[in-house]
């Protein structure tokens, strides 16, 4: 299959090209995965700070400890998993949902526990989407679901289970996080994208590297660095003899002369 980059997800449209862009990129995929983990675990612990300021230490300690501790133990344990353990594609993505969807409900416990704050808990929901968007490695139609579902959910618990708010701050608060939600899959997708057409291209410079471009067969090159040392090592390895088979086109010169090159070409 040609690679063809699709028009809305800027991932590959056949699954044999996806698969094969994630499996040479999921190394530095559990890297980016562990990392970005890690960094919201310091911050989202670090913001305990402002919970105390607001509540006061006990009821802090009851009331969003244990949300900030199920945040850095699920986080925690998918950096773990993302540094130490050989994951596959699947389960990246899996780590990433379980993780971002965890975290978003134990931040609409701690914005319940602080209801006062309503406008704080927005701009921390436009962090957090970015972060979705951007930063935790993951299928876009994963992250775009969990990112909308999210944002449905926090206006949701605005509206009814926090004070009442005048409606040009539900108004302004909805109109920010439909922007970001808009923007974040625009960049998403652009990422994407622009990962993909790198990817595309090396893998056509590699092609015509060691292809021959009249025949599509592998040429010298290629026999010298993959095929010969390969099989030769097989055959020690094994005990096999290694045959190799050389055709050639007995006057083939003469085609060339009569009937031009173009004739010859299409011979080959």
């Amino acid at each position: 299959h040609s690679m063809t980059i699709h028009s809305l997800t800027g991932e590959f449209a056949h699954a044999a090209n996806e698969t094969e862009f994630l499996t040479l990129q999921l190394e530095r995929t559990r890297a980016m995965l562990g990392f970005t983990l890690v960094f919201c675990i310091v911050f989202f612990q670090f913001f305990f700070l402002t919970d105390i300021a607001a509540l006061g230490l006990d009821a802090a300690i009851v009331h969003t400890l244990p949300a900030r501790l199920t945040v850095a133990l699920t986080a925690g344990i998918g950096a773990w998993l993302a540094y130490r353990r050989p994951l596959s594609i699947r389960a990246t993505r899996i780590v990433a949902c379980t993780s971002e969807i965890i975290a978003l409900f134990c931040f609409m416990a701690v914005a319940l526990a602080r209801p006062l704050e309503a406008h704080w808990h927005a701009m921390s929901m436009v962090i957090i989407l970015v972060v979705i968007y951007l930063y935790i490695p993951n299928r876009l139609a994963y992250a775009s679901a969990i990112a909308f579902g999210s944002t449905v959910g926090f206006i949701a618990l605005v509206q009814t289970l926090l004070p009442p708010r005048p409606v040009s701050d539900l108004l302004t608060m909805g109109m920010l996080l439909v922007m970001v939600n808009t923007f974040g899959l625009l960049s998403a997708r652009r990422y994407n994208r622009v990962a993909r057409e790198e990817f595309r291209l090396q893998m056509q410079l590699k092609e015509f590297a060691e292809r021959d471009h009249m025949t599509g067969c592998y040429n010298r090159r290629y026999l010298h660095d993959h095929l010969l040392g390969t099989e030769l090592a097989r055959a020690r390895r094994f005990g096999h003899p290694v045959t190799v088979v050389l055709c050639d086109i007995d006057h083939f010169k003469r085609i060339n002369d009569t009937f031009g090159h173009h004739e010859g070409d299409a011979v080959i």
